[in-house]
């Protein structure tokens, strides 16, 4: 069982550098230069053309930046309960409007993002305190200086390294220490709009940003034109004696829903749009709509209509998505198997994970607090629907958790791990007991988050009884393993390896969690998508340099964990590495989980690209063949009437595929061969003369033949290299005939499908 007490913290600072009297000094404000942290992060980040120094560079920042921020936010948080004075890491005054108790040590900043009373009134609750939306708004901030980052293509902007740490119930944002010494901001506001900076050469600048994520420019406090949000801040520092030009405060660089009636008081400041349905709108949008900060704009109404506007397109994606669950069971496949197959052997690391159905969500412009919209709109697959009901719970249990403990916190003097400790248990069990809950106390407070979250200002008031009447009747089939297990994760409740075997097992429902239960309660960090980017590439670098096979599995694993996060952003091929690391996975070990129908999407969609924009470049064979193998592995896993016996063998036939990539990728024909489809501008690699060729591959197919190795004999060269390249691949997954007869008896039209593919696309 684990145990804690206030000076565990001091004793892992040892790890990450000397908590002294130093450090006491620099606590109690800014420091006067750019820390070691940013130097080295601009260093690396700034770099044009990135080799693999780079990313094992970021890697170890990364590593070295999580460990001293899990160890000062559990140094922070096992203090709350102390007076001021007996503290070891004391809260300094920087100001601000916005933001909570703050703290400064070994060049890290910390802060409770809290609610702040503004008046009569709380600035994200209104008549009553809400932190749990403060700790949303710091979602925002960390997602606006991502994009905020990426939009800037010259890197003429820095962004402070910053994360979100969530520990025992408390979320502390962490950001790098910077020099806010005198008059350093230069664009912005500062004080909530009563004093303007700004520069011409900056703001054009931001224009041009702004223009690339869609976000239109607009009148300010004092006639201020705006770029992006009022509060967004600009400050000027100084580098090896040239400037450096740092964004800060970006929570509200995207554009807040339509506030309707019901919404929370303060919803504008943590009830953002997503960056992709605004990247789908027709018109940019004002970063201030709804709010005072535009209000002086005459043409306030008018984008605060363009707002109300793409809400239509928001319900078009959510009803569009409904259907296509209720429809489509093959989703389940995509979307619940990973899920529950994951949750089996659960790693309680503090790495943030994305699921596949929040990403496929996310890519649709939808938010996750639409998940009851989505589940009131579907008809039919009851096994989706309850997995949507099931993820909404998870959601909402991980906020009631959250408020519990922080509201003990205020009522006693007791230890955060205690009290975290002592709600966790019970907590837990009425989790394990979900579908026996009969208006306990758990029950109706589950029930009053779920509305909060999910029906207040999205849902009428027919619709929130018709989502609370689908609760009702999938209460019976919830996921009970996944929703505790997955909960457990996303709060950073560590349980012993026998206990996730116990949920798990048909005797779950008997267990009743004890102390001996849980081992641990571990930081959850959340970092800029830019260093999962570059860790996930080190990782898969290591990976395709390890002859080590087990070795070789766990850095896939390490890659296909950070891309897994990168790939929801706009960096430069995060997909296919993810997509390639996947589907190299999969060839080590066959029994992975992980979905076809992604990987298949993501290389097809980088070898149109790499075709159409890069066409004599030497990556679009590799993109080619691995869009092949993930056809084939697409195929070969597909649900049917195919033993396990015969998967295994399409697997092992694939693997063979692989090693034709690697002996094909680096082709001398390849160059000739790429300057004739730059020629020719076709989208097929195949490049027949004429047309008896492909009368032969389409009569192959309409007569299920299986395909000989063409005859070149005459044709160019680069022709030759072409059909040759795709035969021999094709070949793997037609040598064996007895094999495919069975296949071609039992899904047939797969085999076509995918012939056709490979043929035509």
């Amino acid at each position: 069982m684990y145990s804690q007490d206030t000076d565990t913290p001091l004793k892992e600072a040892a790890d990450v550098g000397q908590f002294s009297s130093d450090d006491d000094e620099k606590a109690k404000g800014p420091s006067p230069s750019l820390s070691d942290w940013d130097k080295r992060f601009i260093e690396i980040r700034t770099k044009a053309h990135p080799t693999e120094t780079e990313f094992e560079r970021m890697e170890d920042l990364k590593d070295q930046f999580f460990k001293a921020a899990g160890v000062f936010s559990k140094m922070i948080i096992a203090e709350k309960h102390l007076e001021v004075k007996e503290k070891k890491v004391c809260p300094v005054d920087v100001g601000g409007v916005a933001g909570g108790t703050k703290f400064s040590v070994h060049g890290l900043f910390f802060k409770y993002p809290v609610d702040t009373k503004q008046g009569n009134s709380w600035l994200y609750g209104g008549a009553t305190e809400n932190n749990l939306y403060a700790a949303k708004a710091s979602n925002h901030d960390l997602r606006g200086l991502s994009y905020f980052m990426l939009s800037d293509t010259t890197k003429e902007f820095q962004i402070p390294m910053s994360a979100l740490i969530d520990y025992q119930g408390y979320r502390l944002v962490v950001m790098t220490t910077l020099p806010l010494v005198g008059d350093t901001l230069v664009y912005g506001s500062c004080d909530a709009g009563k004093s303007m900076k700004w520069e011409e050469s900056i703001h054009n600048k931001l224009e041009k940003m702004a223009k690339s994520l869609n976000l239109r420019p607009h009148l300010g406090p004092h006639d201020t034109v705006m770029a992006l949000c009022g509060d967004l801040e600009i400050h000027k520092f100084t580098l090896d004696d040239k400037p450096v030009y740092y964004g800060l405060d970006m929570a509200r660089i995207f554009p807040p829903a339509d506030p309707q009636p019901g919404s929370p008081y303060g919803s504008i400041f943590f009830r953002m749009l997503r960056p992709e349905l605004i990247k789908m709108f027709s018109t940019p949008l004002s970063s201030d709509a709804f709010s005072k900060w535009q209000s002086s704009d005459p043409l306030a109404t008018e984008m605060n209509a363009d707002v109300t506007s793409i809400m239509k397109l928001l319900q078009k994606q959510i009803n569009q998505f409904a259907l296509h669950l209720s429809h489509n069971k093959e989703v389940n496949n995509k979307f619940i198997l990973p899920d529950v197959q994951l949750t089996k052997r659960p790693l309680f690391n503090g790495v943030a994970t994305v699921d596949s159905f929040s990403r496929e969500l996310h890519t649709k412009g939808i938010n996750l607090r639409y998940l009851g919209s989505i589940l009131i709109k579907m008809e039919g697959n009851d096994e989706m629907q309850c997995y949507i009901a099931s993820l909404l719970i998870i959601r909402a249990l991980k906020n009631l958790w959250k408020l519990k403990i922080q509201e003990q916190s205020q009522k006693t003097k007791e230890r955060v791990y205690k009290i975290c400790l002592d709600i966790t248990i019970p907590f837990l069990n009425s989790c394990l007991n979900l579908r026996n809950e009969r208006k306990t106390e758990f029950s109706k407070s589950l029930r009053t988050t779920i509305l909060s979250m999910f029906s207040a200002g999205l849902l009428i008031a027919e619709e929130e009884k018709l989502l609370l009447k689908k609760l009702k009747e999938l209460k019976t089939k919830l996921l009970i393993p996944w929703i505790t297990v997955r909960f457990c994760q996303l709060c950073g409740i560590s349980l012993n390896s026998s206990t996730v075997d116990i949920i798990n097992s048909p005797k779950g429902h008997n267990l009743t969690i004890s102390r001996a239960d849980i081992t641990d309660f571990v930081p959850n960090l959340k970092c800029l998508p830019i260093m999962e980017y570059y860790s996930g590439l080190y990782w898969y670098f290591q990976a395709q340099q390890c002859k080590e096979i087990s070795t070789k599995q766990v850095l896939y694993q390490n890659s296909i964990s950070r891309l897994g996060i990168a790939i929801n952003y706009p960096f430069h091929n995060a997909k296919y590495y993810y997509a390639s690391a996947l589907l190299n996975l999969k060839m080590i070990n066959p029994n992975l989980f992980y979905d076809p129908e992604l990987v298949v999407e993501i290389l097809r969609t980088v070898t149109i690209d790499e075709l159409k924009n890069n066409p004599d470049g030497k990556f679009v064979i590799c993109y080619y063949i691995d869009y092949l193998c993930a056809l084939m592995w697409k195929i070969f896993t597909s649900e049917g009437d195919c033993s396990q016996n015969e998967k295994k063998h399409a697997l092992e036939e694939l693997a063979e595929v692989r090693k034709l990539r690697e002996k094909k990728i680096y082709n001398p024909e390849v160059k000739s061969l790429l300057l004739y489809l730059n020629q020719e501008q076709k989208n097929s690699f195949l490049g027949y003369p004429n047309s008896k060729e492909k009368d032969f591959i389409h009569n192959s197919i309409r007569n299920k033949k299986l395909l000989s190795k063409p005859d070149t004999t005459g044709l160019p060269t680069h022709e030759a290299v072409a059909m040759n390249l795709e035969s021999e691949v094709l070949s793997i997954a037609t040598q064996k005939k007895n094999y495919l007869s069975s296949l071609y008896s039992t899904r047939s039209d797969l085999l076509i499908s995918f012939l056709q593919e490979a043929m035509n696309w």
